[in-house]
């Protein structure tokens, strides 16, 4: 008679191979890091995109699920990832009454079976972890959404990003799924980005306007000027408060580049 093993080991098995399937299909296209399971915050892996066999320093976490039921994430997990600086995904290898073990399912049915969730939308917009659905996996499309979701972490961080997709992906993805070869996203800037970028504008205009005037030449400094007065305007009351060091070095750069254009 063959001795059943103990419900906690068999789950733990159970979560085991899903997590080293899921580790193979991202495997194909990015770096996976298991993460040491004993810091439970939530992560399974944390995973770089790769194009031409180079690291492309676009991050993404991962948390896999293998269950019957549509998973729900914990709270104490949701909180946490709401700081996260990187994309968040869920994978749910969904597990059929009757179907048999995984690891002796064909790799058709594995595919079949297997949804993820982009979590980043839900995070920023201050969603229930219970929102958003989960979407039958295919490469193109989970790249699409990372694409996307890594402008969604920059416009949270206060700035813009101009991917270029030819950067992240082979031509034969580019074209599968439609992106330009410039692609910014714009559409997706919602009120919480929106007041993001305003907040920190200032910052980008400075930088630009130094950059401009260490190139030189009358027509950069002429622009540079034009950028400094906007920084100077749209900066917040709390910058212009407990940043004085900085809207003086502003101030100061203005006044040098007026008075070389006079």
């Amino acid at each position: 008679m063959t001795k059943q093993l103990p419900k906690y080991t068999a789950n733990k098995m159970q979560g085991n191979i899903g997590e080293a399937y899921v580790q193979y299909l991202l495997s194909l296209f990015t770096l996976v890091h298991k993460i040491d399971g004993s810091n439970d915050v939530g992560n399974d892996f944390i995973c770089e995109l790769v194009h031409d066999q180079s690291p492309t320093n676009l991050l993404f976490y991962v948390q896999v699920k293998y269950t019957i039921v549509e998973p729900v994430i914990k709270l104490a997990t949701w909180n946490y990832w709401k700081s996260s600086p990187i994309p968040v995904y869920i994978f749910w290898i969904k597990k059929e009454k009757g179907q048999g073990r995984l690891e002796n399912l064909p790799f058709e049915a594995l595919i079949d079976n297997t949804r993820y969730k982009p979590c980043t939308p839900l995070l920023h917009e201050k969603k229930g972890r219970t929102s958003g659905e989960f979407i039958q996996y295919n490469r193109q499309g989970f790249l699409r959404d990372l694409i996307d979701d890594h402008s969604r972490t920059a416009y949270m961080k206060g700035y813009a990003t101009l991917i270029k997709p030819r950067d992240y992906l082979n031509l034969d993805e580019k074209i599968a799924i439609g992106l330009p070869l410039r692609h910014l996203s714009v559409e997706m800037i919602s009120l919480i980005y929106a007041k993001r970028i305003i907040d920190n504008g200032w910052i980008n205009l400075y930088a630009l306007a130094v950059s401009l005037h260490k190139v030189g030449g009358r027509k950069k400094d002429t622009e540079a000027l034009d950028l400094l007065i906007v920084a100077l305007r749209i900066m917040t009351p709390t910058d212009k408060k407990e940043s004085s060091r900085l809207r003086k070095e502003i101030e100061d750069l203005r006044n040098t580049i007026q008075n070389s254009l006079r």
